[in-house]
This record gives structure tokens, C-alpha cells and sequence, in this order.
């Protein structure tokens, strides 16, 4: 009796972990979707594996900071276009890029 309530124990702590885990990659998965589809995904796959990420969770968080500075980096490749065709000194937008 005893076996079977630490196995209920243990089952219970186990259905706890991966419910919260569930909750942390549907989080990450909303933000994925939030910034638009990567269409990548099979390199973004092979970088991941790589890299050798133990937990998924990991990976997904990489992957998000990988299109937030892809993002910004686009952004501010518009600014320097904007301002080239406006006749703007293009040469001071470099050193936000670095």
C-alpha cells in the first residue's frame, strides 16, 4: 500500500511538471506566432540540433530572440533606406548598428 501511494505521489508531481511545461510552450508558441511565420523552420531544426539543446524550451526562446534581432535589424535597414533616399546622413545610422 505504501509502493502504490508514493507511485500516486510520484504520478501526480510528474502530471503537475508537464502541465506547466505545456502552459511555458503554448506561451512560447503564442509568441512565435505573434511575430509571423519564420518559414524556415527545418534550419531553424537543424540549428537546434546542432547546438545540441537538452530542453525544447531552450530552443524556442532562441528562436525568438533570433527573429526579435532579425526584426530590429530589418527596422533599421528601412530607417538607413528612408534616409538615403531623403539625402540623410546615412553614416551616423551605422554606429546604432554595431
Amino acid at each position: 500500500v505504501c509502493a502504490d501511494i508514493r507511485k500516486v505521489g510520484e504520478y501526480k508531481r510528474l502530471s503537475r511538471e508537464l502541465r506547466e511545461s505545456v502552459k511555458g510552450l503554448i506561451a512560447c508558441i503564442a509568441e512565435l506566432k505573434a511575430l509571423g511565420d519564420c518559414k524556415d523552420g527545418y534550419e531553424a531544426l537543424r540549428l537546434l540540433e546542432h547546438l545540441g539543446l537538452d530542453n525544447i524550451g531552450k530552443g524556442i526562446r532562441l528562436r525568438l530572440m533570433m527573429k526579435e534581432t532579425q526584426l530590429k535589424i530589418t527596422k533599421k535597414g528601412n530607417f538607413m533606406m528612408k534616409l538615403r533616399e531623403t539625402g540623410g546622413v546615412v553614416s551616423v545610422c551605422v554606429w546604432f548598428l554595431l
